[in-house]
């Protein structure tokens, strides 16, 4: 199994990375690859992610930069001893030669009594958000403040988690001027998230012999499990195509391929109480997902 395999591969990566990998850090490893990762194969996903978060854990750790810090500095004292002892100034080069000899010591103390880094949970999370440009809730929290976006949207965005989240999450937006709706979920999907983002104005599916057209939207999210999608009009699509968008919600999939259950969906709708399609049904709350959070906003 791909634990195994994994669980296999800890002696080489703890000697190579010189990192300590606990038995939770490498089942939270194997999970989350299966979870979070869509794209690839098993088990070369846990693999590579195995990989990710040892290098990145060895570059972040303090203690490495603080080396970094020391070596910068010990060359730039070697430097400045070599251009003195070339002028004859012999008196300075001791000076810039004894410094050296003290970051050289200090340096050394710090590498010998180094004990190894220990991979986090922290460390593996991280991984993942950058590896989908997922930002930090800190970020987020500023930006949402910074753009000004509507307070009950802030609440949902800010509880949003993108490896604990199993299923879409979605939102029907509710006002008089859809164009606001556009402008807010633009706002978030390019000015805040900054992700990969999918518009579907629901004006151009009223037929279902669309359907295919309308399934190939969704490609991008093979690559992207973190989208962004905004079904404009959707009381003006074809009813049908509401019942796919409710049933992969529930599935999280999309024609039984494509897995959008770290997806966002935006609908916008003028009120409750909206013609769907053709067919003169009422949009109302039933009329979705349960698990849709609707938002009425000015």
């Amino acid at each position: 199994s791909v634990r195994n395999i994994i669980f296999g591969l800890r002696d080489i990566y703890e000697k190579y990375h010189e990192v300590i990998l606990k038995k939770s850090v490498l089942n939270r490893i194997v999970d989350l690859s299966f979870n979070s990762i869509f794209n690839g194969r098993q088990p070369d996903k846990a693999i590579d992610l195995l990989d990710e978060v040892c290098a990145y854990a060895t570059l972040n750790n303090s203690l490495n930069r603080e080396l970094l810090d020391y070596e910068t500095s010990i060359k730039k004292l070697e430097k400045d001893k070599n251009i003195e002892i070339r002028k004859h100034n012999f008196k300075k080069a001791l000076i810039y030669k004894n410094k050296e000899l003290e970051l050289r010591s200090k340096y050394n103390d710090k590498v010998f009594n180094n004990n190894r880094v220990i991979i986090t949970k922290e460390d593996i999370d991280n991984v993942i958000y950058n590896r989908y440009g997922i930002i930090s809730k800190d970020e987020l929290n500023s930006k949402l403040n910074e753009y000004n976006i509507d307070k009950n949207i802030s609440n949902i965005l800010e509880n949003y988690d993108y490896i604990k989240n199993d299923r879409v999450l979605n939102i029907l937006l509710v006002n008089k001027n859809v164009l606001n709706s556009t402008l807010l979920v633009d706002k978030i999907a390019k000015n805040i998230y900054n992700c990969n983002y999918i518009v579907i104005d629901m004006n151009e599916y009223k037929e279902y012999a669309f359907i295919d057209r309308f399934i190939k939207l969704f490609d991008s999210i093979k690559n992207n499990p973190f989208t962004i999608v905004f079904f404009k009009n959707i009381d003006k699509g074809n009813r049908r195509f509401i019942n796919i968008i409710n049933d992969s919600i529930d599935s999280g999939y999309i024609d039984n391929k494509i897995n959008i259950t770290k997806c966002i969906f935006f609908m916008s709708v003028s009120s409750i109480g909206s013609k769907i399609g053709f067919d003169e049904k009422i949009i109302c709350k039933e009329g979705f997902n349960k698990f849709t959070k609707i938002v009425n906003y000015n």
